[in-house]
């Protein structure tokens, strides 16, 4: 279940696919950084690995370390209905075994063809809506990407959707129509 009935700061997952009874423990990931050469990712949250699954319940707030400003650069041709907004985007679960050590990580996803649909989960500090598109030409590749953002986030935890579709990234808060998300366990081995 991607959304728990509206519930974005609760995860549950249920019949990982390659899920695996090596697999204790799951943790949420945030990145952070704070400088050059100074950067990484916590645990904000954890849970145990049982009847091949998990239920994570994300923080009610996330601290200051976590936070980012998007870039001005990255929202040439988006309109942000409040710029100094400040966000942590969770994509990153991983898997531990029983010494503690990461054995991979899981993902709600379908690949469908070329494209892939992800699901990820966007925390931010107050309401905000992201609307439009951003091109980038890579001239040595003579290559367009395109990356279309369709958010209205609400203050704390919401359930994004991302997909890379060609040469194209979108991230949305729809859930997509005709797309059937599953959980998938991917062992570091």
């Amino acid at each position: 279940d991607d959304d728990n009935d509206g519930n974005a700061s609760k995860i549950t997952a249920t019949n990982v696919i390659n899920g695996s009874t090596n697999i204790k423990t799951v943790k949420a990931l945030a990145y952070w950084e704070s400088g050059e050469n100074d950067y990484g990712n916590d645990a904000i949250t954890q849970a145990p690995f049982t009847n091949n699954g998990f239920t994570l319940e994300l923080p009610a707030t996330v601290g200051a370390k976590y936070l980012e400003t998007i870039d001005a650069y990255d929202l040439d041709g988006v309109a942000v209905s409040d710029k100094n907004f400040k966000s942590c985007f969770l994509d990153d679960l991983r898997g531990y075994n029983e010494d503690d050590d990461e054995i991979g990580y899981f993902y709600l996803k379908e690949e469908i063809g070329d494209n892939n649909y992800y699901t990820s989960w966007f925390y931010s500090d107050r309401d905000v809506t992201l609307k439009g598109e951003y091109k980038e030409i890579n001239e040595e590749y003579d290559e367009e990407y395109i990356d279309n953002y369709d958010l209205t986030l609400k203050k704390g935890w919401n359930v994004v959707y991302d997909s890379y579709t060609g040469d194209s990234y979108s991230l949305t808060s729809q859930k997509r129509s005709g797309v059937n998300y599953t959980w998938n366990f991917y062992d570091d081995s």
